[in-house]
C-alpha cells in the first residue's frame, strides 16, 4: 500500500503584516499594517506552519509503513503467491496497491485479480475505512500500542506479517463422518485440542420394541490437552462411530468399535447385545487409529464406549450397562446375575498398554469382537456387548446360559491417550452419549 510524503514550506514574504485597503465608493487606496487582537485566549491551537504539516506527513508514512510490514512481502501479481493467505487476509501488490483474498490462496497459486475465477481483489482502503463495520473493514495504526490493527466483521483485530492475526479464541469443530478430517495450521502458538469418543450400541433381549429391556451401551470418553502448533502443519482428525444397537453382523463404530458378528436369529424373539463405539482422535498422520502405528504420530486419543450386553427378560438376569470409555483406563462393562469366570461377565477396559479382556480382547485401535453363535433351539441370540475402540480398545462381554435363560455381559469400554508432550491435560469417562467429535481451538 503506498503512500507519497509531500513536503511542507512555510511562506515567507517582506512584508507579511502589510495589506492593502480600497474604498469600493472611492476608489482611494490606503497601505496599512494589521495585527491580531483577539481578546482573551482560552486555547493555544497548534500554528499551520510547515513544521506541524510535515510532522503529519512523517506520521502517516510511518503508519503505512507499519501497516506494509505487517503486510508481510510485495506480491508480485503476475507470479506466484510467496506464502499462503487465508479468505479476508489482505496483502500488497508490486502495482502499490492493497489486495483483498476473496479464495484462500497457497504458498505458489497464481493471482488472479480479475473475473470469475478471481483469488484476490484490489481493495479501496479509503472506502473501506468509510465503510467501517457492518461488513466492511479499515486499517488503523494505534501509535500508543504500536500496532496495525484491521476492522471487519464488527471487530478491530491486530494484524501480522503475513496479514490478519488469526483471532484468539476461535474454535473449529469436527462432526462426526466416516472419514478422515484434515486441518491446516493457520496461525503458530498454542492449541486446544479436545475429543469425545463414541457411545456404545444398546443391548436387547428380545426384537419386540414394546417389551424389550434394554442395557445401555457405555457413553465415550473426553481427552483435552493443549500444544505447540506451527502454521502450515496439518493434523488429522477421525471422529467415532456410535456401535449399532441391537447389532446383527454388524461392524462396529467407526474407528476401532468392536463388532458383533452373529448370526440372525432364527424363530422367536431373539436378543442381541450392542456394537462397541468408535474412538476420536487427532494425530499427524493421516489415517483412522489402526493406521497410526506410531505413537509418536498420536496426538490425543478419545476411548468409546462398549455394547450393552443381552439381558432377559427375567429381572434376576439383569446386565449392567457397557463400560464407559476412558479416563486413561476404560470402564469394564456390566456382568449378569451369577457370573463367574467366563461365564456372562463384562469385558474389563483398555488400559495404556494393553487392550481389555474378555470373550475376545481388545487391542490397540480395536475393541473385542463379538464372536459368537446364535443359539437355535431357544429362538434367543446368546450375544454379549463388543467392546468399545480406542487407545487400547475393551475387551467383549462373555455369555452366560443360567436356568435356560441366556445372557451375555456387556463390553469393556476403550482407553484414552494423550501425548506427553502436551499440557493442562484432562481426561474424563463417560462425557459421550452419542457420535465422537472434535473441537481445536487457537489460544494465541
Amino acid at each position: 500500500m503506498a503512500f507519497s510524503k509531500k513536503t511542507w514550506t512555510d511562506r515567507l514574504s517582506e512584508y507579511a503584516t502589510r495589506r492593502i485597503l480600497t474604498d469600493q465608493d472611492t476608489g482611494t487606496v490606503s497601505v496599512v499594517e494589521v495585527a491580531r487582537s483577539e481578546g482573551t485566549i482560552y486555547q493555544q491551537g497548534d500554528a499551520f506552519s510547515a513544521a506541524n504539516m510535515n510532522d503529519l506527513e512523517d506520521r502517516i508514512a510511518a503508519g503505512f509503513t507499519s501497516v506494509n510490514n505487517g503486510l508481510g512481502p510485495v506480491e508480485d501479481l503476475e507470479g506466484a503467491a510467496s506464502q499462503a493467505y487465508p479468505v479476508n487476509a489482505y496483502f500488497v501488490g508490486d502495482d502499490g496497491y492493497f489486495y483483498k483474498v476473496i479464495e484462500a490462496i497457497d504458498q505458489g497459486d497464481a493471482f488472479v485479480t480479475t473475473g470469475t475465477g478471481a483469488n484476490c481483489t484490489q481493495t479501496n482502503v479509503a472506502s473501506e475505512l468509510a465503510s467501517g463495520g457492518g461488513g466492511g473493514g479499515g486499517i488503523r495504526y494505534v501509535e500508543e500500542d504500536d500496532m496495525v490493527q484491521l476492522y471487519y466483521n464488527g471487530t478491530w483485530r491486530d494484524w501480522k506479517s503475513g496479514g490478519m492475526a488469526y483471532p484468539v479464541g476461535t474454535a473449529t469443530n469436527f462432526s462426526y463422518m466416516e472419514e478422515v478430517q484434515s486441518f491446516e495450521i493457520p496461525a503458530t502458538g498454542s492449541w486446544k485440542l479436545e475429543v469425545w469418543g463414541a457411545k456404545g450400541g444398546n443391548g436387547y433381549d428380545q426384537v419386540d420394541v414394546a417389551t424389550r429391556n434394554t442395557v445401555a451401551g457405555g457413553n465415550g470418553g473426553y481427552a483435552k490437552g493443549v500444544c505447540n502448533l506451527t502454521s502450515g502443519d496439518i493434523i488429522y482428525i477421525v471422529t467415532g462411530g456410535a456401535g449399532m444397537s441391537y447389532a446383527t453382523a454388524s461392524s462396529g463404530g467407526y474407528n476401532g468399535g468392536g463388532a458383533n458378528n452373529i448370526s440372525s436369529p432364527g424363530s422367536g424373539q431373539g436378543g442381541r447385545g450392542g456394537a462397541g463405539g468408535g474412538a476420536t482422535h487427532i494425530a499427524i498422520n493421516n489415517g483412522d487409529l489402526l493406521k497410526n502405528t506410531s505413537i509418536d504420530d498420536l496426538l490425543i486419543v478419545a476411548g468409546g464406549g462398549g455394547g450393552g450386553g443381552k439381558s432377559d427378560d427375567w429381572s434376576p438376569y439383569t446386565v449392567g450397562a457397557g463400560g464407559s470409555g476412558g479416563g486413561l483406563t476404560g470402564g469394564t462393562g456390566g456382568s449378569t446375575y451369577n457370573a463367574s469366570s467366563g461365564n456372562g461377565q463384562g469385558g474389563t477396559g483398555g488400559s495404556q498398554s494393553a487392550g481389555g479382556t474378555g470373550s475376545q480382547n481388545g487391542s490397540y485401535g480395536q475393541g473385542g469382537n463379538l464372536v459368537t453363535g446364535f443359539n437355535s433351539g431357544g429362538g434367543k441370540g446368546d450375544s454379549a456387548g463388543a467392546g468399545g475402540g480406542g487407545y487400547y480398545g475393551g475387551g467383549a462381554g462373555y455369555r452366560l446360559v443360567y436356568s435356560n435363560q441366556i445372557n451375555g455381559g456387556s463390553g469393556g469400554g476403550g482407553s484414552s491417550y494423550i501425548k506427553n508432550t502436551l499440557t493442562d491435560t484432562v481426561t474424563t469417562a463417560g462425557l459421550c452419549d452419542g457420535a465422537g467429535h472434535a473441537t481445536i481451538t487457537y489460544l494465541g
